[in-house]
């Protein structure tokens, strides 16, 4: 029997949605004492229909913090011919690139500059995800348009990673890999996540900032927040009333946020300079293009937040320097940030 965590990995797509649909499967995992981070990427993309056949993609981005010009970006696309995909199980090959539900391996080159990744690697196996949405509905039914939750959200890495002739070893690396899929992309986004604070390498945070199509209308920004350590109850904000409640403001490549449930509450914020940014644009299923601006190495700071006698107080502060994944999705601009795959 599948597990909870195995259950929320499995692949959505089908052959036959002529709506549109788009599903990603990533991993991230920070190499702190390389000062660097690796992240990819397997996705399928079911254009409207009259836009082309599924597209099945791999990606895979490297960032190098010592040396930002170094970071570089590969993608590798696929036909349906070249695509296996299991339904019983979590099992996407594309081309000989594979993707398990705690493993992946392969070897992609860059279509444009010859940047090349291969990889052989597994992860410790969550029991459960952390379902970003408050309701079960929220994942089978068609509102939210955009799902997303993360079947590892905490969890140690193994095996070796090669980018352009160099190799690193995962081994007791930390990390995460999620999942998302829906009908088209949010128009604008933020989503950061962080397992490596500096005063508690356990405790994970992870926070998703949009706007969502309710029919016509656009819906008010919706932010959710979720701490965990390990040690006291779990922070999830995300009730229908706090995530409206919660502050999410994005300037340029700073996002700073503060929400809260009940007399508990977090603040604080993620940012990187443009040079710490690899820009992907992703297509969407109607054929509209969004800049992805991805950095994993990202600084912040959060604020654990309690009420008493209607005073909101300090209870711990939690910080990271360049170990941090923030992403800002945008329609129509890319602040700064250098977009190395069209």
């Amino acid at each position: 029997m599948l597990s909870a965590a195995h259950r929320d990995n499995l692949v959505r797509w089908t052959p036959d949605l002529d709506g549109g649909h788009y599903e990603s499967h990533f991993l991230k995992v920070n190499l702190v004492d390389d000062q660097a981070a690796l992240w990819w990427k397997f996705t399928v993309t079911q254009p409207l229909a009259g836009l082309g056949p599924a597209r099945f993609e791999v990606w895979a981005i490297y960032f190098d913090i010592a040396d930002p010009a170094n970071s570089c970006a590969a993608r590798e696309t696929f036909t349906a011919g070249q695509a296996t995909i299991q339904r019983d199980r979590l099992r996407c090959q594309y081309g000989d690139n594979v993707l398990e539900h705690a493993s992946s391996s392969g070897a992609i080159t860059s279509e444009t500059d010859g940047h090349s990744f291969t990889w052989n690697l597994s992860w410790a196996a969550a029991d459960a995800s952390f379902r970003h949405f408050p309701m079960p509905g929220m994942y089978d039914g068609a509102f939210p348009k955009a799902k997303t939750l993360s079947p590892a959200i905490n969890t140690l890495f193994a095996g070796t990673a090669t980018v352009n002739g160099r190799t690193f070893d995962l081994a007791d690396k930390r990390g995460m890999q999620g999942h998302n899929w829906g009908v088209k992309h949010a128009d604008s986004w933020v989503w950061t996540h962080c397992n490596q604070f500096r005063e508690d390498s356990g405790a994970v945070f992870e926070a998703v900032s949009s706007r969502i199509k309710v029919g016509p209308l656009t819906s008010p920004q919706l932010t959710i927040l979720h701490f965990d350590d390990g040690a006291g109850e779990p922070l999830t904000i995300n009730g229908w009333v706090n995530m409206v409640a919660a502050t999410s403001d994005l300037r340029g490549l700073y996002w700073r946020f503060r929400g809260s449930d009940g007399v508990r509450g977090v603040e604080g914020f993620f940012s990187a300079p443009p040079e710490r940014f690899v820009g992907i644009n992703y297509k969407d299923p109607d054929g509209r293009k969004t800049h992805c601006l991805n950095s994993k190495v990202a600084d912040g700071e959060i604020h654990l937040l309690r009420k008493e006698d209607g005073i909101w107080r300090l209870t711990r502060s939690l910080t990271v320097t360049a170990a941090a994944a923030l992403e800002i999705g945008l329609k129509d601009e890319t602040r700064g940030v250098r977009i190395h795959i069209e």
